[in-house]
Protein backbone atom coordinates (compact mmCIF):
# COMPACT_ATOMS: atom_id res chain seq x y z
CA UNK A 1 0.00 0.00 0.00
CA UNK A 2 2.82 2.42 0.88
CA UNK A 3 4.43 1.87 -2.54
CA UNK A 4 1.18 2.42 -4.41
CA UNK A 5 0.00 5.51 -2.54
CA UNK A 6 2.39 7.95 -4.32
CA UNK A 7 1.15 6.62 -7.66
CA UNK A 8 -2.46 7.19 -6.67
CA UNK A 9 -1.65 10.66 -5.36
CA UNK A 10 -0.49 11.71 -8.86
CA UNK A 11 -4.17 11.90 -9.73
CA UNK A 12 -4.03 10.08 -13.07
CA UNK A 13 -7.17 8.04 -13.87
CA UNK A 14 -6.54 4.29 -13.59
CA UNK A 15 -8.88 2.47 -15.98
CA UNK A 16 -7.51 -1.05 -15.48
CA UNK A 17 -5.12 -3.18 -13.46
CA UNK A 18 -3.04 -6.21 -14.46
CA UNK A 19 -0.76 -8.27 -12.24
CA UNK A 20 0.49 -11.81 -11.76
CA UNK A 21 -0.75 -14.25 -9.14
CA UNK A 22 1.05 -12.88 -6.09
CA UNK A 23 -1.54 -12.51 -3.33
CA UNK A 24 0.04 -9.46 -1.64
CA UNK A 25 0.02 -7.51 -4.92
CA UNK A 26 -3.60 -8.44 -5.58
CA UNK A 27 -4.72 -7.28 -2.14
CA UNK A 28 -2.76 -4.01 -2.27
CA UNK A 29 -3.95 -3.03 -5.76
CA UNK A 30 -7.52 -4.13 -5.04
CA UNK A 31 -7.67 -1.94 -1.93
CA UNK A 32 -6.00 1.05 -3.61
CA UNK A 33 -8.31 1.01 -6.66
CA UNK A 34 -11.32 -0.99 -5.45
CA UNK A 35 -13.72 -0.19 -8.32
CA UNK A 36 -11.22 -0.62 -11.18
CA UNK A 37 -11.36 -3.68 -13.51
CA UNK A 38 -8.63 -6.06 -12.36
CA UNK A 39 -7.20 -8.70 -14.71
CA UNK A 40 -4.95 -11.48 -13.43
CA UNK A 41 -2.17 -12.13 -15.96
CA UNK A 42 -3.19 -15.03 -18.18
CA UNK A 43 0.41 -15.75 -19.19
CA UNK A 44 1.42 -16.27 -15.56
CA UNK A 45 -1.62 -18.50 -15.18
CA UNK A 46 -0.54 -20.63 -18.15
CA UNK A 47 2.99 -20.87 -16.77
CA UNK A 48 1.68 -22.04 -13.41
CA UNK A 49 -0.75 -24.68 -14.69
CA UNK A 50 1.93 -26.00 -17.06
CA UNK A 51 4.60 -26.57 -14.38
CA UNK A 52 4.26 -30.40 -14.32
CA UNK A 53 4.34 -30.50 -18.14
CA UNK A 54 7.40 -28.23 -18.29
CA UNK A 55 9.17 -30.39 -15.68
CA UNK A 56 8.39 -33.57 -17.63
CA UNK A 57 9.55 -31.95 -20.86
CA UNK A 58 12.76 -30.79 -19.18
CA UNK A 59 13.65 -34.41 -18.41
CA UNK A 60 12.98 -35.31 -22.04
CA UNK A 61 15.16 -32.41 -23.21
CA UNK A 62 18.03 -33.35 -20.89
CA UNK A 63 17.94 -36.99 -21.95
CA UNK A 64 17.88 -36.13 -25.66
CA UNK A 65 20.80 -33.73 -25.38
CA UNK A 66 22.87 -36.28 -23.47
CA UNK A 67 22.18 -38.88 -26.16
CA UNK A 68 23.68 -36.66 -28.89
CA UNK A 69 27.27 -36.91 -27.69
CA UNK A 70 30.29 -37.19 -30.00
CA UNK A 71 29.48 -34.15 -32.12
CA UNK A 72 32.78 -32.35 -31.64
CA UNK A 73 34.89 -35.30 -32.85
CA UNK A 74 33.10 -35.34 -36.21
CA UNK A 75 33.32 -31.54 -36.47
CA UNK A 76 37.12 -31.77 -36.18
CA UNK A 77 37.30 -34.34 -38.98
CA UNK A 78 35.50 -32.11 -41.51
CA UNK A 79 36.87 -28.77 -40.35
CA UNK A 80 39.39 -28.26 -43.19
CA UNK A 81 37.94 -30.63 -45.79
CA UNK A 82 36.34 -29.05 -48.89
CA UNK A 83 34.77 -32.20 -50.33
CA UNK A 84 31.03 -32.27 -51.00
CA UNK A 85 30.52 -34.98 -48.36
CA UNK A 86 32.29 -32.84 -45.74
CA UNK A 87 30.20 -29.82 -46.72
CA UNK A 88 26.98 -31.82 -46.36
CA UNK A 89 28.24 -33.27 -43.08
CA UNK A 90 28.93 -29.77 -41.74
CA UNK A 91 25.38 -28.76 -42.66
CA UNK A 92 23.96 -31.70 -40.73
CA UNK A 93 26.29 -30.99 -37.81
CA UNK A 94 25.04 -27.37 -37.70
CA UNK A 95 21.47 -28.68 -37.53
CA UNK A 96 22.44 -31.10 -34.77
CA UNK A 97 24.26 -28.38 -32.84
CA UNK A 98 21.10 -26.29 -33.15
CA UNK A 99 19.21 -29.08 -31.38
CA UNK A 100 21.63 -28.88 -28.45
CA UNK A 101 20.99 -25.14 -28.14
CA UNK A 102 17.20 -25.42 -28.37
CA UNK A 103 15.45 -23.88 -25.35
CA UNK A 104 11.92 -23.45 -26.74
CA UNK A 105 9.55 -20.95 -25.22
CA UNK A 106 7.60 -22.60 -22.37
CA UNK A 107 4.86 -23.08 -21.46
CA UNK A 108 3.48 -23.59 -24.98
CA UNK A 109 6.61 -24.22 -27.08
CA UNK A 110 8.38 -26.95 -25.14
CA UNK A 111 12.05 -27.58 -26.00
CA UNK A 112 11.97 -31.33 -25.37
CA UNK A 113 9.15 -31.80 -27.86
CA UNK A 114 10.86 -29.56 -30.41
CA UNK A 115 14.19 -31.38 -30.06
CA UNK A 116 12.57 -34.80 -30.48
CA UNK A 117 10.54 -33.79 -33.55
CA UNK A 118 13.43 -31.97 -35.23
CA UNK A 119 15.86 -34.77 -34.35
CA UNK A 120 13.47 -37.24 -35.97
CA UNK A 121 13.45 -35.08 -39.10
CA UNK A 122 17.27 -34.87 -39.15
CA UNK A 123 17.56 -38.64 -38.69
CA UNK A 124 15.13 -39.33 -41.56
CA UNK A 125 16.99 -36.87 -43.81
CA UNK A 126 20.34 -38.46 -42.94
CA UNK A 127 19.00 -41.88 -43.84
CA UNK A 128 17.96 -40.55 -47.27
CA UNK A 129 21.37 -38.95 -47.79
CA UNK A 130 23.24 -42.10 -46.77
CA UNK A 131 21.08 -44.10 -49.17
CA UNK A 132 22.00 -41.67 -51.99
CA UNK A 133 25.70 -41.75 -51.17
CA UNK A 134 26.48 -45.39 -50.42
CA UNK A 135 29.97 -45.04 -48.95
CA UNK A 136 29.36 -41.85 -47.00
CA UNK A 137 31.41 -42.68 -43.90
CA UNK A 138 31.09 -39.25 -42.35
CA UNK A 139 27.32 -39.11 -42.81
CA UNK A 140 27.01 -42.55 -41.24
CA UNK A 141 28.91 -41.27 -38.21
CA UNK A 142 26.47 -38.38 -37.86
CA UNK A 143 23.54 -40.77 -38.28
CA UNK A 144 24.99 -42.89 -35.48
CA UNK A 145 24.55 -39.94 -33.10
CA UNK A 146 20.77 -40.45 -33.35
CA UNK A 147 20.79 -44.18 -32.57
CA UNK A 148 19.18 -43.69 -29.14
CA UNK A 149 16.33 -41.53 -30.40
CA UNK A 150 13.71 -44.35 -30.41
CA UNK A 151 14.28 -44.83 -26.66
CA UNK A 152 12.63 -41.44 -26.05
CA UNK A 153 9.44 -42.06 -28.03
CA UNK A 154 7.34 -43.05 -25.00
CA UNK A 155 8.56 -40.02 -23.00
CA UNK A 156 7.79 -37.76 -25.95
CA UNK A 157 4.27 -39.16 -26.21
CA UNK A 158 3.75 -38.65 -22.45
CA UNK A 159 4.69 -34.96 -22.70
CA UNK A 160 2.48 -34.48 -25.76
CA UNK A 161 -0.46 -36.03 -23.89
CA UNK A 162 -0.01 -33.74 -20.87
CA UNK A 163 0.39 -30.74 -23.15
CA UNK A 164 -3.13 -31.10 -24.61
CA UNK A 165 -5.10 -29.38 -21.77
CA UNK A 166 -2.51 -26.57 -21.59
CA UNK A 167 -2.83 -25.88 -25.31
CA UNK A 168 -6.60 -26.06 -25.11
CA UNK A 169 -6.61 -23.57 -22.24
CA UNK A 170 -4.44 -21.19 -24.27
CA UNK A 171 -6.84 -21.54 -27.19
CA UNK A 172 -9.88 -20.76 -25.04
CA UNK A 173 -8.23 -17.71 -23.49
CA UNK A 174 -6.71 -16.48 -26.74
CA UNK A 175 -7.73 -12.99 -27.95
CA UNK A 176 -8.55 -14.60 -31.30
CA UNK A 177 -11.54 -16.10 -29.49
CA UNK A 178 -12.87 -12.71 -28.41
CA UNK A 179 -15.85 -11.50 -30.44
CA UNK A 180 -18.56 -8.86 -29.99
CA UNK A 181 -20.96 -11.31 -28.35
CA UNK A 182 -18.35 -13.08 -26.22
CA UNK A 183 -18.30 -12.17 -22.55
CA UNK A 184 -16.54 -13.40 -19.46
CA UNK A 185 -19.34 -15.87 -18.70
CA UNK A 186 -18.81 -17.53 -22.10
CA UNK A 187 -15.11 -18.14 -21.56
CA UNK A 188 -15.78 -19.12 -17.95
CA UNK A 189 -18.29 -21.75 -19.10
CA UNK A 190 -15.83 -23.15 -21.66
CA UNK A 191 -13.14 -23.38 -18.98
CA UNK A 192 -15.54 -25.22 -16.67
CA UNK A 193 -16.20 -27.72 -19.48
CA UNK A 194 -12.46 -28.16 -19.96
CA UNK A 195 -11.95 -28.83 -16.25
CA UNK A 196 -14.73 -31.43 -16.29
CA UNK A 197 -13.28 -33.13 -19.38
CA UNK A 198 -9.82 -33.17 -17.85
CA UNK A 199 -11.04 -34.89 -14.68
CA UNK A 200 -12.72 -37.60 -16.77
CA UNK A 201 -9.88 -38.07 -19.26
CA UNK A 202 -6.76 -37.91 -17.08
CA UNK A 203 -7.43 -40.69 -14.60
CA UNK A 204 -4.13 -42.58 -14.63
CA UNK A 205 -2.11 -42.63 -11.43
CA UNK A 206 0.66 -40.45 -12.87
CA UNK A 207 -1.94 -37.87 -14.02
CA UNK A 208 -2.80 -36.82 -10.47
CA UNK A 209 0.06 -34.29 -10.33
CA UNK A 210 -1.08 -32.61 -13.55
CA UNK A 211 -4.77 -32.50 -12.58
CA UNK A 212 -4.27 -31.31 -8.98
CA UNK A 213 -1.83 -28.58 -10.06
CA UNK A 214 -4.20 -27.44 -12.81
CA UNK A 215 -7.16 -27.27 -10.43
CA UNK A 216 -5.22 -25.51 -7.67
CA UNK A 217 -3.93 -22.64 -9.80
CA UNK A 218 -7.22 -22.32 -11.63
CA UNK A 219 -9.02 -21.76 -8.32
CA UNK A 220 -6.46 -19.12 -7.36
CA UNK A 221 -6.73 -17.20 -10.65
CA UNK A 222 -10.44 -17.74 -11.28
CA UNK A 223 -11.72 -14.45 -9.83
CA UNK A 224 -9.63 -12.22 -12.10
CA UNK A 225 -8.97 -14.48 -15.08
CA UNK A 226 -11.83 -13.27 -17.28
CA UNK A 227 -12.00 -9.50 -16.64
CA UNK A 228 -10.54 -8.57 -20.03
CA UNK A 229 -13.53 -10.03 -21.89
CA UNK A 230 -15.93 -7.56 -20.23
CA UNK A 231 -13.37 -4.70 -20.19
CA UNK A 232 -11.55 -5.09 -23.54
CA UNK A 233 -9.32 -2.07 -22.86
CA UNK A 234 -7.61 -4.06 -20.09
CA UNK A 235 -4.70 -6.22 -21.36
CA UNK A 236 -4.77 -9.99 -20.84
CA UNK A 237 -1.18 -10.01 -19.55
CA UNK A 238 1.51 -7.72 -18.19
CA UNK A 239 4.04 -9.29 -20.58
CA UNK A 240 4.68 -6.18 -22.65
CA UNK A 241 5.73 -4.26 -19.57
CA UNK A 242 8.02 -7.05 -18.37
CA UNK A 243 9.40 -7.67 -21.87
CA UNK A 244 10.32 -4.00 -22.26
CA UNK A 245 12.54 -4.05 -19.17
CA UNK A 246 13.99 -7.47 -20.06
CA UNK A 247 14.98 -6.41 -23.58
CA UNK A 248 16.48 -3.15 -22.37
CA UNK A 249 18.45 -5.03 -19.73
CA UNK A 250 19.69 -7.54 -22.31
CA UNK A 251 20.93 -4.74 -24.58
CA UNK A 252 22.84 -3.22 -21.68
CA UNK A 253 24.50 -6.54 -20.86
CA UNK A 254 25.58 -7.05 -24.47
CA UNK A 255 26.95 -3.53 -24.68
CA UNK A 256 28.86 -3.43 -21.40
CA UNK A 257 29.39 -7.09 -20.50
CA UNK A 258 28.11 -6.34 -16.99
CA UNK A 259 25.44 -8.48 -15.40
CA UNK A 260 24.02 -5.77 -13.12
CA UNK A 261 22.48 -2.69 -14.67
CA UNK A 262 21.49 -0.92 -11.44
CA UNK A 263 24.19 1.73 -11.81
CA UNK A 264 23.25 2.20 -15.47
CA UNK A 265 19.59 2.81 -14.57
CA UNK A 266 20.47 5.19 -11.75
CA UNK A 267 22.75 7.21 -14.02
CA UNK A 268 20.69 7.40 -17.22
CA UNK A 269 17.11 6.71 -16.09
CA UNK A 270 14.57 6.68 -18.92
CA UNK A 271 17.27 7.60 -21.46
CA UNK A 272 18.46 3.97 -21.58
CA UNK A 273 15.74 3.30 -24.16
CA UNK A 274 17.60 5.51 -26.66
CA UNK A 275 20.93 3.68 -26.40
CA UNK A 276 20.32 1.52 -29.48
CA UNK A 277 19.51 4.57 -31.63
CA UNK A 278 23.03 4.47 -33.04
CA UNK A 279 22.27 6.05 -36.42
CA UNK A 280 21.32 9.32 -34.74
CA UNK A 281 24.52 9.55 -32.74
CA UNK A 282 26.66 12.60 -33.46
CA UNK A 283 29.74 12.18 -35.72
CA UNK A 284 28.91 8.52 -36.44
CA UNK A 285 29.25 8.91 -40.21
CA UNK A 286 32.54 10.81 -40.00
CA UNK A 287 33.99 8.14 -37.70
CA UNK A 288 32.96 5.38 -40.11
CA UNK A 289 34.53 7.24 -43.04
CA UNK A 290 37.94 6.96 -41.40
CA UNK A 291 37.89 3.18 -41.86
CA UNK A 292 39.60 2.02 -45.08
CA UNK A 293 37.71 -0.13 -47.58
CA UNK A 294 40.27 -2.95 -47.24
CA UNK A 295 39.97 -2.99 -43.46
CA UNK A 296 36.18 -2.98 -43.74
CA UNK A 297 36.19 -5.94 -46.15
CA UNK A 298 38.62 -7.90 -44.01
CA UNK A 299 36.51 -7.39 -40.91
CA UNK A 300 33.34 -8.21 -42.85
CA UNK A 301 34.80 -11.52 -44.11
CA UNK A 302 35.92 -12.45 -40.61
CA UNK A 303 32.49 -11.63 -39.16
CA UNK A 304 30.64 -13.46 -41.95
CA UNK A 305 32.69 -16.61 -41.35
CA UNK A 306 32.03 -16.34 -37.63
CA UNK A 307 28.27 -16.02 -38.14
CA UNK A 308 28.00 -18.76 -40.79
CA UNK A 309 27.12 -21.60 -38.41
CA UNK A 310 24.76 -19.36 -36.44
CA UNK A 311 22.96 -18.55 -39.69
CA UNK A 312 22.62 -22.25 -40.48
CA UNK A 313 21.18 -22.93 -37.02
CA UNK A 314 18.68 -20.11 -37.44
CA UNK A 315 17.59 -21.39 -40.85
CA UNK A 316 17.19 -24.91 -39.49
CA UNK A 317 15.22 -23.63 -36.52
CA UNK A 318 12.92 -21.59 -38.78
CA UNK A 319 12.19 -24.37 -41.32
CA UNK A 320 13.84 -27.73 -40.52
CA UNK A 321 12.40 -29.61 -43.50
CA UNK A 322 13.45 -26.98 -46.06
CA UNK A 323 16.93 -26.83 -44.55
CA UNK A 324 17.34 -30.61 -44.66
CA UNK A 325 16.01 -30.80 -48.21
CA UNK A 326 18.60 -28.24 -49.30
CA UNK A 327 21.35 -30.43 -47.82
CA UNK A 328 20.05 -33.51 -49.60
CA UNK A 329 19.98 -31.68 -52.92
CA UNK A 330 23.71 -30.90 -52.65
CA UNK A 331 24.40 -34.61 -53.19
CA UNK A 332 22.51 -34.76 -56.49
Amino acid sequence: MALLRPVKDLGFPVIGLVSDGQQSIRLAMGETWPNTPYQYCQYHYLKDIAKPVVDLDRKLKTGLKKSLRGLREIEKQVEDDDSIESEVTRDYLAATRSLLLEDGNPPLDLPGIQIYEKASAVKASLEKSVAKKGGAVLLKKVLLLFRKLPEFTSKYQAVKRWQIPIQETARLLSPAKISADQRSETVRFEMECLLSWMQKSYTQKEDSLLVSNFQSYTRGFWKGLFTCYDAPWVPRTNNDHERFFRQTKTKHRRTTGRRSWNEHILRFGEFVVFVDDALNQQNLVSRLQQVSYEAFNQERRRWTKRLDETTKRRRFRRDPLAYLKQIENKLC
